[in-house]
């Protein structure tokens, strides 16, 4: 699966610092690392900031207008205003606890009343099954026109 994605940023031409970012990624998921997420957001974010077709699209950690926990605004890891999409990468933090499925739940609820569709991925996945992360992505920016 690594090697699917391996391929896939080989294929798209991505740099090496992207390619460093990957690895990275994919070292953290593997042993489990609290940095996982981190990583896996960052590699997502300059792999697709690298395709023709999303580029300049995401911002990383991109904040909303919309009220949410301690810091009164939201903020989601990889943000698309122009066609309101939401991408949310999960970590072994979203798993610890009934909790933070509630805040995740409460989340994605608030995001889709505010108009954004919400596409959630594991962080393992953004290196084991990058082909599948990119395509559905790319399924789901299709779907949206621009407000």
């Amino acid at each position: 699966m690594v090697a699917d994605a391996i391929r896939r940023i080989g294929r798209d031409g991505a740099d090496a610092e992207t390619a460093d970012l990957f690895v990275h990624a994919a070292l953290a998921t593997s042993e489990g690392e609290g940095v996982a997420r981190s990583a896996a957001e960052k590699f997502l974010f300059r792999f697709l900031d690298g395709l023709p077709k999303t580029k300049w699209l995401f911002t990383l950690n991109g904040r909303l207008g919309i009220p949410f926990g301690p810091n009164s605004y939201m903020e989601v890891d990889l943000l698309c205003k122009e066609k309101r999409v939401a991408v949310e990468i999960d970590g072994a933090f979203h798993f610890e606890g009934a909790e933070h499925y509630r805040r995740d739940r409460r989340k994605d609820f608030l995001l889709q009343k505010n108009g954004y569709l919400v596409v959630r991925f594991l962080a393992e996945d953004v290196t084991k099954r990058l082909p599948q992360v990119v395509e559905e992505l790319s399924a789901a920016l299709a779907s949206r026109r621009s407000p």
